[in-house]
Parts: structure tokens; sequence; C-alpha cells
């Protein structure tokens, strides 16, 4: 990427090829916008192939245009670097002095930080997302159904909350005539199940201890208060079956724990409801949610009165063939971003070596003038950090906006909750932000000790 010195700029250097990759990544994004971006086939999630050639084109052509306009701005740079002391101002003349190789460096970091954010927090927020929205189904961390009746007792509190569940309806408007729609009603114990019930912070406005709050709160015009998902907030006529129960929507979510069919959730408190014969038909069920380990629970059922049926956890869900579709592609992305990481590692090797002779000439004579060996080494530090520091930026910049651009579309399953929840990978920031700036250090150390190694003397006859 060097020209000699002296030689005059090729007008093809001139031309800003690179807009041709964003117009590309462009391209594939408005053909995304016509398709799906998770296809199901056979029962199994597989990702587009738009949505790994999207950020991969828009990372690379726009990491290549944020270089051509950093090198434009080191003239400038190599001026404001004259009034500052020793070790910025060398780092920036030999920035300054090689603008092809810096720009080179610098996609050279660009890309594959930018590629490892998009796709480490892509396959973050999908694990997180798969993660609630199995929480969501099943309640907690597993649920225990029982077809006998079920009353808390001191050993249930003990290891999580006890509900039943009703099949029920409200009456709504629509088209001018009274309908009803079918809803879950959840009668639940309030002190106990917002301590085990899976919550997420993006499923309401509020905490679930406030929303189960108001479910204590004193009857509207007769009416028990109640929690719901789907239905406005006011007075709704509520049916358990066939058992009529006046209601107020006191409060509302987005998403409720322990929602398994497409219908609105009802939470109210058990305490408050009439007793509901079998012959409401209301088809209820009792069920004891807990987040510890199964064995006590059962223990806890069964001397509650209850029979166990069957047991919900999570585990069968996260290892269907659903998500292994995604994980891969973008395990595979993760995994081709961190190869790019380390040719961009022996890059930077090379790009000293390649410079080693000039560097030790310009050292050798530094020292003559008064240059400190710590003040040179402080320059290398300040050149390949600031190099780093450029590209962590710029990558992570490309990396906000693609993710911005896709994460909402990234849903194995549209019928459960909650929609695409976005979970920034914070340990892999770090550490890539670590490895970057470590390698920085280590370079400068490698290139300072190649320089302490050579003769002055012997230098100075070869310039000579």
């Amino acid at each position: 990427v060097e020209r000699p010195l002296g030689a005059a700029p090729r007008r093809s250097a001139a031309v800003p090829w690179e807009l041709a990759l964003v117009l590309a990544a462009g391209l594939c994004w408005l053909l995304l916008e016509s398709r799906d971006a998770i296809v199901i086939e056979r029962g199994v999630a597989q990702v587009n192939g738009l949505l790994v050639a999207f950020p991969v084109l828009g990372v690379a052509g726009a990491a290549l245009l944020g270089a051509r306009l950093a090198t434009r701005a080191l003239p400038a740079l190599r001026r404001w670097a004259g009034r500052r002391r020793p070790p910025v101002f060398l780092a920036v003349n030999r920035l300054a002095a090689a603008p092809g190789a810096a720009a080179a460096l610098l996609v050279a970091v660009t890309v594959p930080v930018a590629v490892l954010g998009y796709t480490a927090t892509l396959s973050a927020g999908s694990e997180t997302t798969l993660a609630a929205k199995v929480g969501v189904q099943i309640g907690a961390e597993r649920a225990l159904v029982s077809i006998d009746r079920v009353s808390p007792t001191a050993g249930t509190d003990a290891v999580g909350t006890v509900l039943d569940r009703y099949d029920g309806s409200v009456a709504g408007p629509a088209d001018g005539a009274r309908t009803r729609t079918d809803v879950q009603v959840l009668a639940v114990d309030p002190d106990t199940f917002a301590g085990t019930a899976f919550w997420d912070g993006s499923f309401a406005d509020v905490p679930l201890e406030d929303l189960v709050a108001r479910l204590t709160g004193p009857p509207v015009d007769g009416r028990i208060p109640v929690v719901a998902t789907g239905l406005p907030p006011g007075a709704v006529d509520l049916r358990l079956g066939s058992l009529p129960v006046d209601a107020e929507v006191a409060g509302t979510a987005r998403v409720l724990p322990g929602r398994r069919t497409a219908e609105p959730v009802v939470l109210v408190a058990a305490d408050r409801l009439p007793d509901v014969p079998r012959s409401a038909g209301s088809d209820r069920q009792s069920e004891l949610w807990t987040d510890g380990p199964a064995g006590p629970a059962v223990e806890a059922l069964t001397d509650a009165g209850g029979r166990l049926t069957r047991t919900l956890e999570p585990a069968d869900v996260l290892t269907t063939a659903n998500f292994l579709g995604i994980s891969w592609t973008f395990g595979y992305l993760s995994a081709l971003a961190v190869f790019v990481g380390v040719i961009a590692a022996a890059g930077l090797l090379l790009h000293l070596e390649s410079r080693s002779r000039s560097r030790v000439a310009g050292y050798v004579m530094a020292r003559r003038l008064g240059l400190s060996r710590r003040s040179h080494l402080a320059s290398l530090v300040v050149e390949l950090g600031a190099v780093a520091v450029a590209g962590l930026v710029l990558g992570a910049l490309l990396a906000v906006g693609a993710v911005a651009l896709v994460h909402r579309r990234l849903d194995v399953d549209l019928l459960r909750p909650p929609t695409p929840l976005l979970d920034v990978p914070w340990a892999a920031i770090g550490l890539t932000v670590a490895v970057a700036l470590l390698l920085s250090v280590l370079t400068a150390r490698y290139a300072q000790a190649a320089a302490d190694r050579a003769d002055p003397s012997a230098v100075l006859r070869e310039e000579a």
C-alpha cells in the first residue's frame, strides 16, 4: 500500500472505490426488507444469507471509507503535533509519513472488532431472548403441574409459589356487538409470586412487585383488581368458565410470566376469587413454580395435597434444533472475526519489520540529539495505541449501527413473547479492548527491543 517517496499519487487512488461495498450492503438490506431474516425449514431455524452479507459488506466498506477520511486528517494532525511533547510528535509524524500503512492498519483493526461486536451481540441477544421466551412460557425455572388442588403451605412457600390456572374469557366491544375473548387466568399468591416468577425489566414500565401489589388493593365499585396483558385498563366482564367475576384491570404489562398460548394473561389474587365449582368448566389446574431443584419441589407439592402429572423445564426447549442454526451461523462469523484479528496482529508486526531500517536510523539519530529510550518507547506506544483505539472506536460504532438495524428481526419464534431482547456482551467487549491494547504495547516493546539491538555505528555508516 506504500508508494516510493516523492512518487506522484495514482489517479485511481482518489476514487472512493469503497463506496461500492457500501452500496452493495445497502442493496442487501433492501432485499432483506422484503424477506424473512429467519426461515424455519423442517423445524430448523436458518439465517438468511443476506443477514450475513449485509454487515460484512457494510463494515468493510465503512472501515475503508473511515480510513480514507482519517488519512486526510493526518497533515492537520501533524501540524498540531508540532507543538506537543516528543513522544506525541514522533508518533504522529511516523503515521503521517506512511498514510497508506496507517490506513491499512486501521482497517485491519476495525473490521474484526466490528464483525466480532456484531456477531457476539446478536448471539447473546438471541440466547437471552430464547431464555426469556422459555421463562415466560414456563413461568419460572420449572413448573410442576398437578391435577389435584394444591393449597399453599410453608413447604411450598419455601421452594416457590403456588397458583391455579383457569380457562376464562372477557367481554369486549367488536363491530358494535358484545363478544368474548379467551384469556388465561392465573390465581396467584401475592406474597410469593413476584419472588419466584420469571421477569425482565422490558416486560412492563414498572417492576413485577408493583404490579403484584396492585392485586391486593381495595375493590373498585365492588370489582376485584387484576393485572393483565392485552387488555385495556378499566372494568372488564371476566368469567372463569361460566362463573362471572366482576374485575377491574388495575395494571397492565406487555408480557406476563406463565403465558403458554396466544391468549391474554390475567393475574388475580387467589384469596379474592370466589369458589370456582367444577361445573363452571374452567378446566382448573394447580401449579407449583420453583427456581430450585425438582426434588424438594415435588416433595412440597405432594405434602400440600397435589398429584404431579408433568414437569415443565427449559432444558428440552434450549436443546432443540431451532436455535442451533442461528448460533452456528454467528459462531462461525465470530471465529472468522477472530481469525481476521490474528491476521491484523501479524500485519502489525510485518508493518514494523518493513519499516525497521528507517525506524532504527531515526532512533539512532534522535538518541544523538538527546532523545531518551523511554520517550522513544512512549512514542511507539502512542503510535500503535492510537491506531488500536481508533480501530476500536470505529469498529464499535459500525457494530452498533449494524445491530440496531438487524436485532429486532432476529426472532426464532414469532408466536411466543417477548420480542427480541438486546443483550450487550460486556465480557467479550472488555476482552477485545484488552487484547487490542495489549498487542499494541507488546508490539511497541518488540520494536523498541529491535532498535536497542542495532549497532549505532553500523546504522550511521549505512545511512551515510
